[in-house]
């Protein structure tokens, strides 16, 4: 109950978009639930979602990136598999690793688009604008880490 009055008060700093009172908030939280509240529980999912969307407003893209991946696996457990709620997250996922800008993380961003990409087939069709949105970004990616290791070779 305690957890869902605080939630109030996140929705609040995010409209105000106190986006460091906000992180402080929310990392406050996520002390008050840990250890009370179980990993999937809404308040939980609800709290690391606004931590994610504060970290990518301070443009913090390792505690984005680390935020969004412990959403990925409750995502995945609290929804079917191929709900498009998954797969518009992966490519936010991808875009995070994308930003941090290494071949480890280029990778990861591929592997992210491609299961995706094959969630949005089945949840919106091939020819929805996120299907192929998706779809061009995960060619782009592809190209900069072939790049990339072709460069590594030259030297």
């Amino acid at each position: 109950e305690r957890s869902l009055s605080k939630l109030k008060d996140l929705e609040q700093l995010k409209k105000n978009q106190d986006w460091k009172g906000l992180a402080k908030a929310c990392v406050e939280l996520r002390g008050l639930q840990d250890g009370v509240l179980h990993p999937l529980n809404c308040a939980v999912i609800r709290t690391h979602e606004a931590l994610m969307d504060t970290y990518i407003a301070l443009c913090d893209w390792e505690k984005a990136l680390e935020t969004a991946i412990k959403l990925t696996d409750a995502y995945k457990c609290c929804l079917f598999r191929n709900h498009p709620t998954v797969g518009v997250h992966l490519l936010k996922v991808s875009r995070l690793c994308k930003l941090l800008d290494t071949i480890f993380h280029l990778e990861k961003a591929i592997q992210c688009d491609t299961e995706a990409l094959d969630i949005l087939e089945v949840s919106l069709g091939m020819d929805h604008s996120v299907f192929t949105d998706a779809k061009r970004s995960l060619w782009d990616v592809q190209q900069e880490l072939v790049l990339r290791r072709e460069t590594a070779l030259k030297h």
